[in-house]
């Protein structure tokens, strides 16, 4: 049996990250005034790009991974390719055997096999989103 990796960025720390990158990339670019050389600026503004790129990977590091927001879902199990939702378009989920079958407002369906991976994770994945439908109907 396969395992999940789900991920979990505080939205604080997803900002902070996003700022950071971004104050490297402006000083490096030379729009702010700066005693540094040219090839200087240029290795600042990489690195800024560099601290974008890997925090938005992430998702690439692992076969089985579900990323987990404030708005929304990412995931991608027994697939090269994630389907991403916002938890606010989601009407409901459902666990049948190895398929996670999630409905949309709009009707459209998504079904997502779960073969081969762990029940634990399986489990988790459904309650999750079960519980992000809940509290959206409780509001």
């Amino acid at each position: 049996m396969e395992k999940i990796k789900f991920i979990k960025v505080p939205q604080w720390a997803e900002l902070l990250m996003h700022a950071f990158a971004i104050v490297l990339v402006v000083y490096g670019s030379g729009t702010i005034e700066s005693v540094l050389s040219a090839s200087e600026r240029n290795i600042i503004m990489g690195t800024g790009f560099a601290v974008l790129i890997i925090f938005q990977s992430k998702v690439f590091w692992w076969k089985h991974v579900v990323d987990i927001t404030k708005t929304g879902i990412y995931i991608k199990v027994n697939t090269k390719k994630g389907i991403r939702f916002r938890f606010k378009d989601i009407l409901s989920s459902s666990l049948k055997k190895d398929i996670l079958t999630i409905t949309l407002k709009s009707k459209e369906e998504f079904e997502i096999s779960l073969k081969n991976i762990d029940r634990n994770d399986v489990q988790e994945l459904n309650y999750l989103l079960m519980s992000k439908v809940i509290d959206k109907i409780e509001r």
